[in-house]
């Protein structure tokens, strides 16, 4: 039986855990840094590959799995380096995840449908572009990763100024920076989310998620309140 140690300390990671615990294949789960559920927290530096290497030798850990797209993108799959076997993308995998700019770009390379965008690095261009934009709506998004808070659905021309110069003063740090600017498309999100090896791929069930803060889709985005499905 195996067991397995789960970087994060979110719902996610709970929700993994939770199922991993019942698996007959799985005699211990642990969880670092953790949350406040029930399962063994380690006292080890998950930013740091080596000491994670050194906990799983130690503690006889078959598998690690990484959660968060922080690690991720930060490279920490690439730094295990195959010492123990990791479920999760490398950084360059990561960067359709970590860099929305990147991910536009890969869609639009290989001809997947997305909605129309543009990017910038600087206030003075993202302004002109949205005064001369006709779009239906504007959505401006932080390139890097904001736990799910570097989007604002504009309702008009102004919010999407607004909203482009706080990100590009460093609103998110780093990950404003760069800025996209995408034509907001109308109607009903879903996310299909999928699992592969490379040769095999396992679908998920359909869902919404909702992000807003207050009631009735009001407010800004959040990292995520509720996640419903059919199934």
């Amino acid at each position: 039986m195996a067991s397995v140690l789960i970087i994060g300390g979110g719902g996610r990671e709970h929700a993994l855990a939770w199922r991993m615990a019942r698996s007959e294949s799985v005699e211990k789960v642990w969880i670092a840094p953790g949350n406040g559920a029930d399962f063994e927290k380690p006292d080890v530096d998950t930013t740091n590959a080596d000491e994670v290497v050194a906990f799983c030798q130690r503690e006889n850990i078959s598998l690690v799995v990484v959660g968060p797209e922080g690690p991720l993108a930060e490279g920490l799959v690439d730094h295990i380096d195959g010492r123990v076997p990791v479920f999760g993308p490398t950084r360059a995998g990561a960067q359709l995840e970590a860099s929305k700019v990147f991910s536009k770009m890969f869609m639009k390379k290989y001809g997947l449908p997305t909605a129309e965008f543009e990017y910038f690095s600087d206030i003075a261009s993202a302004e002109i572009f949205i005064e001369k934009c006709d779009w239906d709506g504007i959505v401006v998004k932080a390139d890097g990763l904001a736990g799910g808070k570097g989007v604002v659905v504009a309702d008009d021309k102004e919010s999407a100024t607004a909203a482009a110069r706080q990100f590009l003063a460093g609103q998110h740090g780093a990950s404003s920076s760069r800025i996209l600017l995408e034509e907001r498309l109308h109607g009903y999100e879903v996310s299909a989310l999928c699992f592969t090896d490379g040769t095999s791929i396992a679908r998920m069930p359909l869902v919404r998620d909702h992000k807003r803060l207050l009631e009735n889709d009001m407010g800004p985005n959040t990292g995520n309140f509720i996640t419903l499905t059919g199934h």
